[in-house]
């Protein structure tokens, strides 16, 4: 399992404000998603364009993504290899992906208890 997110390093209205990749691997830590049990330290990347985080998928040759942003599933560099997943609580558009509502029904569909 991977985390593949896409931010800039600093928010554009602080430039020189706080390492927002930094903060993000610190929550994730903090709240146990990454660990001997989870996600390995080396396995979280922080891409600062879409771009960039839809070649890493490419790269890793991940058999399935899940996002909260439809236009990262729909753009025409999401690789064709990769099945996307539309996290959307509140609903979201339809496109060549399947949409979950909750991370408990991804969860399922994957197979995690």
């Amino acid at each position: 399992m991977f985390v593949v997110s896409h931010k800039t390093r600093t928010a554009a209205a602080a430039p020189g404000g706080p390492d927002l990749h930094a903060a993000a691997r610190a929550w994730l830590e903090l709240h146990g998603f990454i660990g001997a049990e989870m996600i390995r330290p080396n396995d979280v990347f922080f891409e600062p364009t879409r771009d960039a985080k839809l070649e890493r998928l490419r790269t890793l040759a991940v058999a399935t993504a899940i996002d909260d942003l439809p236009e990262v599933l729909g753009d025409s560099a999401f690789p064709a290899t990769v099945t996307g997943w539309l996290f959307a609580p509140h609903g979201g558009p339809t496109g060549p992906w399947k949409t979950f509502r909750s991370w408990s029904a991804i969860a399922a569909a994957l197979g995690v208890p």
